[in-house]
């Protein structure tokens, strides 16, 4: 189809025109102009103009200066015309591939930039907005290895470690956000339920009495046809949760600590406790640390306190707390 297009144009059309779409982007080629163009109305002022000698010098003033806006007009619009041929953006294909390689950040940044290509050559705006990437990258490592020092993470082991269960966390979370989604539906459908039960079970409004085949109908007051239709559904019977949602109660699988540093500074105890809980030697010496010299100070360290203190994940620091209380490290406040 672009052979049929090209015949009779000359190379250099040929080559700015490559991959064009004319339904995306609405360039004719063998007319050379975009269909609607920008500001499509600029001649709409000019339909009717009309310079006559029996004008008057005000009249003749005021059409010239609507003729010198006009032109105006078309240099900016012959002048994006050209800016968007020269950088090949009529080549969707080809742009739609550079974009598909580019992260989310990535994306937004050349958005935000876009605006100031039009005041420089294609490899001098290349040049900046990579220089932002850049920075933009280096700024995020900078800020994943300030985030290793704050937990005591000192080799790229230890980090792919900490990286892994980071996502395990927060896949998680987002399951039991799920599961407490589908839990308040279920809670709310119930109270349904239990409301239409109340009123079918009130002595002084409802009576069963049975016909001729035994059936139970309800009868007295309120008993309309819609009341009557409800399904009341077995109080006892449960409704199966589906298997995406339910609640898994094994342990976590216990991790493997034997090439981690200070992993010698643990006892045999200390050790079972970070593998459970999939905790580096270094971030339990940290917490450790930090609750002895807590509960020194204070004369003692509840769960509450230790929460507000170490950011750490609450199952974790329980469980290291019941530990150090029963070691007596530690002394529990009630």
């Amino acid at each position: 189809p672009n052979t049929l297009v090209f015949k009779g144009l000359s190379p250099q059309i040929r080559a700015r025109a490559e991959g064009n779409q004319i339904e995306i982007t609405g360039y004719n080629v063998k007319r050379d102009d975009f269909e609607p163009e920008n500001d499509n109305d600029a001649e709409v002022a000019l339909a009717e103009l009309e310079i006559r000698n029996e004008d008057s010098k005000e009249e003749r003033a005021l059409k010239l200066e609507m003729l010198r806006i006009y032109h105006v007009r078309q240099r900016e619009r012959y002048e994006k015309r050209k800016f968007v041929l020269d950088r090949h953006f009529l080549n969707v294909r080809k742009q739609q591939l550079v974009e598909k390689r580019r992260t989310r950040e990535e994306k937004e940044i050349h958005a935000c930039m876009r605006v100031f290509a039009r005041f420089q050559t294609p490899d001098e705006h290349d040049e900046l907005v990579g220089g932002i990437c850049k920075e933009q990258r280096l700024r995020k490592r900078i800020s994943e290895l300030k985030e290793y020092r704050k937990m005591g993470i000192l080799t790229l082991a230890e980090a792919e470690f900490y990286e892994q269960d980071k996502r395990r966390r927060e896949s998680e979370r987002e399951r039991v956000k799920q599961m407490e989604s589908y839990l308040q539906q279920r809670a709310y459908k119930s109270s349904k339920q239990e409301r239409a039960n109340r009123y079918f079970n009130r002595k002084s409004s409802v009576t069963d009495q049975e016909d001729g085949n035994g059936t139970s109908v309800v009868s007295g007051p309120g008993s309309s046809r819609e009341l009557q239709g409800l399904r009341i559904e077995d109080p006892g019977k449960t409704e199966k949760i589906p298997n995406n949602l339910a609640m898994v109660t094994k342990q976590m699988e216990p991790a493997d600590l034997t090439s981690t540093p200070y992993l010698d500074l643990l006892t045999k105890e200390e050790q079972d406790v970070c593998s459970s809980l999939r905790m580096l030697p270094v971030q339990y010496l940290s917490i450790k640390t930090g609750m002895v010299s807590l509960s020194k100070s204070q004369g003692g360290l509840d769960k509450q306190d230790a929460r507000e203190f170490f950011k750490v994940d609450v199952y974790k620091l329980n469980r290291i707390h019941d530990y150090l209380v029963s070691k007596g490290d530690i002394t529990a406040v009630d």
